[in-house]
């Protein structure tokens, strides 16, 4: 008992114990309240629906009904929307217990947000990398110049989730000003082109 009170407390992870039958928490940890940002005093006697934790109702019911038929899960996937109404990827695991004669459930949450935006960003860099060597071949390989252009845009719009792509062509006027011209342009679905307006041509 002293050594999982000891664990208990200074696991940087969100510890829960819930009473199952009314949802109700028991216990939190301090990194419950570094994650999910309620302090324990206000955590107490509450349910994680009252504290909106769950960002997926449907995520919650999964959870439930797992524990239900295996008594355990581990490192599920869900969102917690935290006090601040932010929302955050955490790993989930969780199993049930008896206190005093009636079922819990002891649940470890773990904020895996800045891991899946490092994930996520290192993908995006991939993709770019690879989307620039396949336009450096589309235009080794082409013979139209501009149907390789808006291949390229396409291709690099898609990668990098931008809504818009331009491609302007600098010139100069009669009278020596430099110009910028709207050559190319690539939109997202639901965007409209500016290609054809006037002040930018």
């Amino acid at each position: 008992e002293e050594r999982f009170a000891t664990a208990f407390h200074s696991s940087p992870d969100a510890i829960t114990i819930t009473d199952l039958a009314d949802g109700r928490m028991v216990d939190v940890n301090e990194g419950f309240t570094a994650i999910a940002g309620w302090p324990r005093a206000e955590a107490l006697g509450r349910t994680a629906l009252e504290l909106g934790l769950w960002a997926d109702i449907a995520q919650r019911e999964a959870v439930l009904d797992t524990l239900r038929h295996e008594r355990r899960l581990r490192n599920r996937a869900i969102t917690v929307r935290v006090r601040d109404g932010s929302v955050r990827a955490c790993l989930m695991s969780a199993e049930l217990i008896e206190l005093e004669g009636k079922p819990h459930m002891l649940a470890i949450t773990r904020d895996v947000s800045e891991l899946r935006h490092a994930e996520e960003d290192l993908q995006r860099r991939e993709g770019v990398l690879e989307a620039i060597g396949y336009c450096a071949d589309r235009f080794l390989r082409s013979e139209d110049w501009d149907v390789a252009v808006d291949d390229a845009l396409a291709r690099l719009g898609a990668v990098t989730g931008v809504s818009r792509i331009y491609i302007f062509r600098n010139h100069y006027a009669p009278d020596g000003d430099l110009l910028a011209s709207l050559r190319h342009e690539w939109v997202t679905t639901g965007v409209e082109p500016q290609i054809s307006t006037p002040d930018l041509q």
